[in-house]
């Protein structure tokens, strides 16, 4: 069962690559997207996790050309939850 309400807060996000105008709406699409995969498989899911986390390296993913910034966040927060839980369970 999931979770009726979550906030998610990211400090900082550093990103190589892109452009600096998308910003704001890439790390907008990060924490709507690991809202909705908390809320979706709940927070058991990310059980072993702090509750705080310093830092996360998400790594590198592939980007499709021409991919608009909200769903360039949406990969990086599925990098991210992989990261954060070692690859358990779906997207």
């Amino acid at each position: 069962m999931g979770v009726n309400r979550v906030h998610v807060r990211i400090g900082e996000l550093v990103l190589d690559g892109f452009a600096r105008a998308d910003r704001f709406q890439i790390a907008e699409g990060v924490r709507q997207e690991l809202a909705h995969l908390i809320q979706k498989q709940g927070l058991r899911h990310f059980a072993g996790t702090a509750a705080r986390v310093a830092s996360v390296d998400a790594g590198s993913f592939p980007v499709t050309p021409g991919a608009n910034a909200g769903a360039i966040g949406r990969r990086v927060a599925q990098s991210v939850k992989r990261e954060l839980t070692g690859g358990r369970g779906s997207k």
